[in-house]
């Protein structure tokens, strides 16, 4: 049977073996090309995969500028600003809360002490009486005043109470479930840095 193939007939059996082969792959690429089409447009569309990414990069870009800018923020300054970003409800006004810094550097400047390195106290005074909060403010106003700045801020004390258990006696029994009203009694940071002698 293969006796009397010549050039011409291989050729001709190759192609009839191959043309459907390469017109299925053609096919297969096709469609890859399609999808591949499809998915761009997605991703170009708004909401899409780009827009999220140029989105994101802003916001990153945004953070980092904040932070370049928190390099030489005051602690009063920096603690004004977080309790009230923290503060959706506009519930905060700057007349509610006062802060306190101690920095020992500054009383220790000029003194040979001995010590590498001082505290930096924030004491956080929330004065208005009526001022209550919930505690998930509170978690995130504490997440956010160790997570962000330049400054490592950390917490020292915290002392808080239920506006419905205020007066409660120690041996009666609370009940069981109280409303999410706080007041913060005490809320200081600290934060540890070189002492300059």
């Amino acid at each position: 049977m293969f006796k009397d193939l010549d050039i011409y007939k291989v050729i001709l059996l190759a192609s009839i073996l191959l043309v459907p082969g390469a017109w299925g792959y053609a096919s297969f690429l096709d469609g890859k090309y399609k999808e591949a089409k499809t998915r761009h447009a997605a991703a170009l569309r708004a909401g899409g995969v780009i827009h999220e990414i140029g989105r994101l990069s802003a916001q990153l870009e945004s953070i980092k500028r904040n932070a370049d800018r928190g390099v030489d923020q005051e602690p009063k300054l920096f603690f004004k600003n977080q309790i009230q970003n923290t503060d959706r409800s506009g519930q905060i006004k700057s007349t509610s809360f006062t802060v306190t810094t101690d920095d020992p550097s500054d009383r220790l400047r000029g003194r040979s002490s001995g010590r590498r390195s001082v505290d930096v106290t924030a004491d956080i005074d929330f004065v208005e009486k009526d001022l209550t909060l919930s505690r998930e403010y509170i978690n995130a106003l504490l997440f956010n005043c160790e997570s962000q700045g330049v400054q490592i801020w950390k917490l020292r004390e915290l002392s808080i109470e239920n506006e419905a258990l205020k007066g409660f006696k120690p041996n009666v029994i609370p009940p069981q479930t109280v409303e999410n009203k706080w007041r913060i009694n005490r809320l200081v940071f600290a934060r540890r840095k070189p002492a300059s002698n």
